[in-house]
């Protein structure tokens, strides 16, 4: 019984109220126009990595395809939907610029 009271019984942590726990901030100061570009940037590295994988997707489906119209297709929508993919980021990057010239930033 005792140790089911022990359970059960609220705990209280009673802290002094004279010090204060300071905790380092983990931005340091940085603001979105600072954190955006560097964001932008690892976009388009993992983009590229992406893009570059699904050409050698298409590639491979293509070799492979035998002459078949329906994987001859399905390698050129791979392809074309991995570049829109890519254009979109390089459009990301173009808009945030803009942006910042017309904010002055």
């Amino acid at each position: 019984m005792k140790i089911l009271n022990l359970l059960l019984s609220p705990k209280f942590a009673l802290a002094q109220s004279s010090s204060s726990v300071a905790f380092p901030d983990p931005l340091q100061g940085a603001t979105l126009a600072t954190i955006l570009p560097e964001l932008l940037i690892y976009a388009m590295w993992i983009g590229g990595v992406i893009l570059t994988i699904l050409v050698v997707w298409a590639a491979y489906i293509l070799m492979f395809s035998k002459g078949d119209p329906g994987e001859i297709k399905k390698a050129k929508a791979t392809l074309l939907y991995g570049v829109i993919g890519y254009v979109i980021l390089l459009f990301a990057e173009a808009i945030r610029r803009i942006i910042m010239n017309v904010l002055g930033v």
